[in-house]
Protein backbone atom coordinates (compact mmCIF):
# COMPACT_ATOMS: atom_id res chain seq x y z
CA UNK A 1 0.00 0.00 0.00
CA UNK A 2 3.19 2.57 1.45
CA UNK A 3 4.48 1.31 -2.49
CA UNK A 4 1.38 2.50 -4.68
CA UNK A 5 1.00 5.83 -2.42
CA UNK A 6 4.86 6.76 -2.92
CA UNK A 7 4.53 6.30 -6.52
CA UNK A 8 1.19 8.49 -6.52
CA UNK A 9 3.36 10.68 -4.97
CA UNK A 10 5.87 10.92 -7.32
CA UNK A 11 3.68 10.98 -10.38
CA UNK A 12 1.99 14.08 -8.60
CA UNK A 13 5.38 15.94 -7.92
CA UNK A 14 6.81 14.69 -11.83
CA UNK A 15 3.41 16.43 -13.12
CA UNK A 16 3.66 19.56 -10.74
CA UNK A 17 6.90 20.08 -12.65
CA UNK A 18 6.68 19.17 -16.16
CA UNK A 19 2.95 19.80 -16.62
CA UNK A 20 3.06 16.35 -18.51
CA UNK A 21 -0.24 14.05 -18.22
CA UNK A 22 -0.59 12.08 -15.41
CA UNK A 23 0.08 8.73 -18.03
CA UNK A 24 3.08 9.86 -19.39
CA UNK A 25 4.22 11.12 -15.82
CA UNK A 26 3.58 7.57 -14.43
CA UNK A 27 5.19 5.77 -17.41
CA UNK A 28 8.26 7.99 -16.97
CA UNK A 29 8.68 6.62 -13.81
CA UNK A 30 8.42 3.16 -14.39
CA UNK A 31 10.77 3.59 -17.14
CA UNK A 32 13.22 5.33 -14.79
CA UNK A 33 12.96 2.84 -11.95
CA UNK A 34 10.86 5.73 -10.09
CA UNK A 35 13.08 7.90 -10.17
CA UNK A 36 11.84 11.38 -10.27
CA UNK A 37 14.91 12.85 -11.91
CA UNK A 38 15.54 10.23 -14.52
CA UNK A 39 11.42 10.45 -15.30
CA UNK A 40 11.71 14.33 -15.80
CA UNK A 41 14.94 13.69 -18.25
CA UNK A 42 12.71 10.44 -19.75
CA UNK A 43 9.96 12.85 -20.43
CA UNK A 44 12.22 15.63 -21.72
CA UNK A 45 13.37 13.72 -24.66
CA UNK A 46 9.92 12.52 -25.58
CA UNK A 47 9.13 16.27 -25.67
CA UNK A 48 6.74 15.81 -22.93
CA UNK A 49 7.96 18.02 -20.53
CA UNK A 50 8.49 20.65 -22.83
CA UNK A 51 4.64 21.95 -22.33
CA UNK A 52 5.61 23.56 -19.24
CA UNK A 53 7.53 26.31 -21.08
CA UNK A 54 4.64 26.55 -24.36
CA UNK A 55 1.89 26.56 -21.31
CA UNK A 56 2.84 30.50 -20.63
CA UNK A 57 3.09 31.63 -23.87
CA UNK A 58 0.31 33.47 -25.46
CA UNK A 59 -2.77 31.26 -27.51
CA UNK A 60 -4.30 34.37 -29.24
CA UNK A 61 -4.53 32.60 -32.62
CA UNK A 62 -7.19 29.34 -32.95
CA UNK A 63 -10.01 28.50 -34.41
CA UNK A 64 -14.16 28.99 -33.71
CA UNK A 65 -16.38 25.81 -34.16
CA UNK A 66 -19.80 25.79 -33.52
CA UNK A 67 -22.19 22.00 -33.69
CA UNK A 68 -25.79 21.62 -33.87
CA UNK A 69 -28.34 18.83 -33.10
CA UNK A 70 -32.16 18.62 -32.27
CA UNK A 71 -32.28 22.13 -31.57
CA UNK A 72 -28.92 22.34 -29.36
CA UNK A 73 -25.94 23.68 -30.10
CA UNK A 74 -22.29 24.18 -29.00
CA UNK A 75 -20.46 27.02 -29.69
CA UNK A 76 -16.36 26.99 -28.53
CA UNK A 77 -12.82 28.36 -29.14
CA UNK A 78 -9.69 26.10 -29.52
CA UNK A 79 -6.78 28.40 -29.43
CA UNK A 80 -3.04 28.18 -30.38
CA UNK A 81 -0.30 30.53 -30.56
CA UNK A 82 -0.50 30.81 -34.75
CA UNK A 83 -2.44 30.52 -38.09
CA UNK A 84 0.13 28.09 -39.37
CA UNK A 85 -1.14 25.68 -36.78
CA UNK A 86 -4.75 27.16 -36.52
CA UNK A 87 -5.16 25.98 -40.45
CA UNK A 88 -3.78 22.05 -39.65
CA UNK A 89 -6.13 19.79 -39.99
CA UNK A 90 -5.35 18.21 -36.81
CA UNK A 91 -5.90 21.18 -34.72
CA UNK A 92 -9.35 22.00 -36.08
CA UNK A 93 -10.74 18.54 -36.00
CA UNK A 94 -9.91 18.67 -32.10
CA UNK A 95 -12.32 21.69 -32.41
CA UNK A 96 -14.93 20.09 -34.09
CA UNK A 97 -14.85 16.78 -31.60
CA UNK A 98 -15.08 18.79 -28.83
CA UNK A 99 -18.08 20.65 -30.09
CA UNK A 100 -20.01 17.30 -30.90
CA UNK A 101 -18.98 15.94 -27.61
CA UNK A 102 -20.21 19.04 -25.70
CA UNK A 103 -23.61 18.69 -27.10
CA UNK A 104 -24.62 14.62 -24.69
CA UNK A 105 -21.96 15.47 -22.42
CA UNK A 106 -20.12 17.54 -19.58
CA UNK A 107 -16.30 18.34 -20.54
CA UNK A 108 -14.91 16.17 -17.61
CA UNK A 109 -17.29 13.24 -18.78
CA UNK A 110 -15.13 13.25 -22.01
CA UNK A 111 -12.14 10.87 -22.81
CA UNK A 112 -10.18 11.14 -26.08
CA UNK A 113 -7.66 8.22 -26.77
CA UNK A 114 -8.37 7.43 -22.56
CA UNK A 115 -7.43 10.84 -21.30
CA UNK A 116 -8.98 13.80 -20.77
CA UNK A 117 -9.32 16.61 -22.62
CA UNK A 118 -6.83 18.88 -20.62
CA UNK A 119 -4.03 15.59 -20.73
CA UNK A 120 -5.16 15.62 -24.26
CA UNK A 121 -4.27 19.02 -25.16
CA UNK A 122 -0.90 19.28 -23.36
CA UNK A 123 -0.17 15.83 -25.56
CA UNK A 124 -0.97 17.73 -28.36
CA UNK A 125 1.13 21.20 -27.38
CA UNK A 126 3.67 18.59 -27.72
CA UNK A 127 3.06 17.60 -30.72
CA UNK A 128 2.19 20.61 -32.40
CA UNK A 129 5.22 22.60 -30.61
CA UNK A 130 2.41 25.12 -29.28
CA UNK A 131 0.44 26.11 -25.98
CA UNK A 132 -3.02 24.64 -27.17
CA UNK A 133 -5.78 25.40 -24.96
CA UNK A 134 -9.81 25.23 -24.80
CA UNK A 135 -10.66 28.76 -24.50
CA UNK A 136 -14.77 29.86 -24.44
CA UNK A 137 -17.42 27.00 -24.47
CA UNK A 138 -21.40 28.33 -24.75
CA UNK A 139 -23.69 25.74 -24.50
CA UNK A 140 -27.60 26.52 -26.27
CA UNK A 141 -30.05 23.84 -24.60
CA UNK A 142 -33.07 22.43 -26.42
CA UNK A 143 -36.38 24.67 -25.62
CA UNK A 144 -39.60 24.19 -26.69
CA UNK A 145 -40.68 26.36 -29.98
CA UNK A 146 -36.96 27.44 -30.33
CA UNK A 147 -34.53 26.43 -33.08
CA UNK A 148 -30.72 26.73 -32.88
CA UNK A 149 -28.62 27.77 -36.51
CA UNK A 150 -25.09 28.76 -36.97
CA UNK A 151 -22.86 30.29 -39.54
CA UNK A 152 -18.63 30.03 -39.63
CA UNK A 153 -17.24 32.65 -41.42
CA UNK A 154 -13.47 32.16 -42.96
CA UNK A 155 -13.76 28.39 -42.97
CA UNK A 156 -11.14 25.88 -42.71
CA UNK A 157 -13.95 23.21 -42.68
CA UNK A 158 -17.56 22.85 -42.21
CA UNK A 159 -18.33 24.35 -39.00
CA UNK A 160 -15.16 25.68 -38.14
CA UNK A 161 -13.78 29.54 -39.16
CA UNK A 162 -12.17 32.64 -37.55
CA UNK A 163 -15.71 33.18 -36.54
CA UNK A 164 -18.65 31.37 -35.57
CA UNK A 165 -21.64 32.09 -34.37
CA UNK A 166 -25.08 30.53 -33.20
CA UNK A 167 -28.62 32.02 -33.07
CA UNK A 168 -32.16 30.71 -31.80
CA UNK A 169 -35.19 32.29 -33.46
CA UNK A 170 -39.27 31.56 -32.34
CA UNK A 171 -40.06 29.40 -36.03
CA UNK A 172 -38.49 26.57 -37.82
CA UNK A 173 -36.91 28.64 -40.90
CA UNK A 174 -33.49 27.21 -41.86
CA UNK A 175 -33.57 30.05 -45.12
CA UNK A 176 -34.34 33.04 -42.16
CA UNK A 177 -31.84 31.50 -39.47
CA UNK A 178 -28.77 30.63 -41.72
CA UNK A 179 -29.74 34.64 -42.93
CA UNK A 180 -29.54 35.86 -39.46
CA UNK A 181 -26.55 33.95 -38.62
CA UNK A 182 -24.81 35.59 -41.69
CA UNK A 183 -25.86 38.96 -40.40
CA UNK A 184 -24.60 38.59 -37.17
CA UNK A 185 -21.12 37.50 -38.75
CA UNK A 186 -20.99 39.68 -41.58
CA UNK A 187 -22.07 43.24 -40.16
CA UNK A 188 -20.27 42.65 -36.70
CA UNK A 189 -22.95 42.30 -34.25
CA UNK A 190 -22.76 42.49 -30.52
CA UNK A 191 -26.05 42.45 -28.92
CA UNK A 192 -29.07 41.90 -30.15
CA UNK A 193 -31.05 45.34 -28.81
CA UNK A 194 -29.89 48.70 -27.75
CA UNK A 195 -31.02 47.93 -24.02
CA UNK A 196 -28.90 44.73 -23.93
CA UNK A 197 -25.97 46.63 -23.90
CA UNK A 198 -24.39 47.23 -20.67
CA UNK A 199 -24.23 50.59 -18.91
CA UNK A 200 -20.71 50.53 -18.11
CA UNK A 201 -20.24 50.17 -21.80
CA UNK A 202 -23.00 53.16 -22.36
CA UNK A 203 -21.10 55.21 -19.23
CA UNK A 204 -17.82 54.83 -20.89
CA UNK A 205 -18.78 56.02 -24.53
CA UNK A 206 -20.79 59.02 -22.58
CA UNK A 207 -17.46 59.92 -20.76
CA UNK A 208 -15.37 59.67 -24.09
CA UNK A 209 -18.26 62.30 -26.13
CA UNK A 210 -19.42 64.43 -23.13
CA UNK A 211 -16.29 67.06 -24.42
CA UNK A 212 -17.53 67.06 -27.56
CA UNK A 213 -20.95 68.94 -26.38
CA UNK A 214 -19.37 70.73 -23.29
CA UNK A 215 -18.71 74.12 -25.20
CA UNK A 216 -21.96 74.05 -27.32
CA UNK A 217 -23.66 77.06 -26.76
CA UNK A 218 -27.23 75.20 -25.76
CA UNK A 219 -29.14 74.59 -22.80
CA UNK A 220 -27.93 71.79 -20.65
CA UNK A 221 -31.73 69.70 -21.50
CA UNK A 222 -30.59 70.19 -25.25
CA UNK A 223 -26.61 69.01 -24.61
CA UNK A 224 -28.20 66.08 -23.05
CA UNK A 225 -29.95 65.28 -26.18
CA UNK A 226 -27.21 65.80 -27.77
CA UNK A 227 -24.59 63.98 -26.38
CA UNK A 228 -27.53 60.87 -26.57
CA UNK A 229 -27.79 60.72 -30.13
CA UNK A 230 -23.94 60.93 -30.23
CA UNK A 231 -23.85 58.04 -28.51
CA UNK A 232 -27.00 56.21 -30.30
CA UNK A 233 -24.97 56.66 -33.51
CA UNK A 234 -21.58 55.18 -32.23
CA UNK A 235 -23.27 52.41 -30.17
CA UNK A 236 -26.31 50.86 -32.54
CA UNK A 237 -24.48 49.86 -35.16
CA UNK A 238 -23.17 46.89 -33.15
CA UNK A 239 -27.25 46.06 -32.39
CA UNK A 240 -28.18 42.96 -34.12
CA UNK A 241 -32.27 44.64 -34.52
CA UNK A 242 -31.04 47.87 -35.95
CA UNK A 243 -28.49 46.81 -38.14
CA UNK A 244 -28.94 47.18 -42.41
CA UNK A 245 -29.95 42.96 -43.42
CA UNK A 246 -27.24 42.22 -45.73
CA UNK A 247 -28.71 40.44 -48.13
CA UNK A 248 -31.59 43.41 -49.08
CA UNK A 249 -30.00 46.70 -47.35
CA UNK A 250 -33.33 48.51 -47.97
CA UNK A 251 -34.50 46.46 -44.85
CA UNK A 252 -33.18 46.15 -41.19
CA UNK A 253 -33.07 43.09 -39.62
CA UNK A 254 -35.68 44.16 -37.70
CA UNK A 255 -37.79 44.72 -40.85
CA UNK A 256 -36.71 41.57 -41.84
CA UNK A 257 -37.77 39.73 -39.13
CA UNK A 258 -41.07 40.82 -39.38
CA UNK A 259 -41.52 40.50 -42.64
CA UNK A 260 -40.15 36.37 -41.77
CA UNK A 261 -42.77 36.59 -39.32
CA UNK A 262 -40.18 35.22 -36.74
CA UNK A 263 -38.29 36.24 -33.62
CA UNK A 264 -34.33 36.06 -32.84
CA UNK A 265 -34.84 35.33 -29.36
CA UNK A 266 -30.82 35.09 -29.07
CA UNK A 267 -27.32 34.70 -29.92
CA UNK A 268 -23.58 34.10 -29.27
CA UNK A 269 -20.77 34.72 -31.44
CA UNK A 270 -16.86 34.00 -30.84
CA UNK A 271 -14.17 35.88 -32.64
CA UNK A 272 -10.52 35.14 -32.74
CA UNK A 273 -9.11 38.13 -32.86
CA UNK A 274 -7.15 39.43 -35.89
Amino acid sequence: MSEEKSLLEKIKSVRGRTFAPMGDCKKALMESSQDEEKAIDWLKKKGIASYAKRAGREASEGVAAFEIKDNAGVLLSLQCETDFVAKNEKFYSIAKFLATELLDKELEDIKIDSVSVSDYLMQQSSSLGENIKLGEVIKFDKKDNSYVYGYAHNKYAENVGRIATLVRVSKEDSEFGNNIALNIVGMGAQYLEFSDIPSEEKDRELEILKDSVASLDKSEEDKSKILQGKLEKKLRPSVLMDQVYVKDTKLTVRQYALQSSNEILEFKKISIKD
